[in-house]
């Protein structure tokens, strides 16, 4: 048993030290992916910081005997922290990239991420079972039996670990040419028709968006989504401020009851809900916001963008270009 636990704490060891390594050697990337996940703007360069630390802290203090319970109960509470936040993005249909391990390995959310980190959980939580007094003494103190043991285990869990990673790479890598090209549908290909239900009694069809014989700029929203909810004060006034040269449509997630208070707070029009993401899976639109261009002709305009600013970008350039 001591053996299995001792190998138990040089793996959160690993999984910790490594994740805050790899966060501290890509700040920019660090920060950036805590913006997507909604942070505080304000928070974000103490927060990018802060977690690398201690989760490096984690790291040490699990190879301390004194330590290892005070730091299992910490890696537990941290990784709930990390599967709630993670469940609860999977939840509003955001996928943003996790940057669990830096630039070493990112990926956007999945199920996967959830499991992965409920399995450092439970382990974390056989140690936290154990109480200070069976945790185990400092690593290098155990007898060289038990230790060549423990670190003949430990070089299995390393080597299956170095596999997965191996694996899952070669796997992104034949798939990379299919999700570059997957990120929206194809330029001048047909628009996907939709008929949503809306704020106005007539509803909202593709069709009738498109009958205003203007570009029409879909923006893929959720209720419950912080940047989204951040972004609508100016979709807002972009469709009184543009109108004449581009049709704004809003289509969100959930019921009318759901999108109401934005609605009204914003003085949104054009705002369509879909059940669940319907209509943004027929435009490969995965994460929210997003937004898509359609030409008047019922073609797509551009690739589906992701985050505040890259939709700003597309409405200054579609503006530009229908400029006369």
């Amino acid at each position: 048993m001591l053996i299995a636990l001792i190998i138990i704490r040089l793996s959160l060891a690993l999984v910790f030290g490594t994740a805050g390594v790899t966060k501290l050697l890509d700040l920019k990337g660090t920060q950036s992916s805590l913006d997507s996940f909604g942070l505080a703007k304000a928070l974000i360069p103490w927060v990018s910081i802060l977690l690398p630390v201690a989760e490096l802290g984690i790291c040490v203090a699990l190879l301390f005997g004194v330590a290892a319970w005070a730091a299992s109960l910490a890696a537990l509470l941290l990784l709930c922290l990390f599967c709630t936040v993670i469940a609860v993005n999977l939840s509003r249909g955001q996928t943003p990239d996790c940057h669990c391990f830096g630039q070493l390995y990112s990926r956007p959310l999945g199920r996967g991420t959830l499991i992965r980190n409920g399995f450092f959980a439970l382990l974390s939580l056989v140690l936290v079972f154990q109480w200070q007094s069976g945790a185990g003494p400092n690593v290098w103190s155990l007898p060289s039996n038990s230790l060549q043991f423990a670190l003949a285990g430990f070089a299995v869990v390393v080597l299956v670990a170095v596999a997965w990673l191996y694996v899952d790479k070669k796997r992104e890598s034949k798939r990379l040419p299919e999700t570059v090209a997957s990120r929206g549908l194809p330029l001048e290909s047909v628009a996907p028709a939709f008929e949503l239900k809306g704020f106005s009694e007539n509803g909202g069809s593709l069709r009738a968006l498109l009958g205003y014989e203007k570009p029409v700029m879909l923006l893929f929203a959720n209720p419950k989504c912080g940047p989204c909810a951040a972004l609508f004060q100016e979709v807002g006034q972009w469709q009184q401020a543009h109108a004449a040269q581009v049709t704004i449509a809003v289509i969100s997630q959930g019921t009318l009851k759901d999108n109401f208070v934005n609605t009204a707070r914003n003085d949104l029009r054009n705002v369509f809900v879909q059940s669940e993401r319907e209509i943004a899976e027929l435009y490969e639109a995965r994460l929210t916001p997003s937004a898509v261009l359609i030409r008047p002709d019922g073609l797509i305009g551009s690739k589906v963008v992701a985050g505040a600013d890259k939709i700003r970008s597309l409405l200054h350039n579609t503006l530009h270009s229908s400029a006369p």
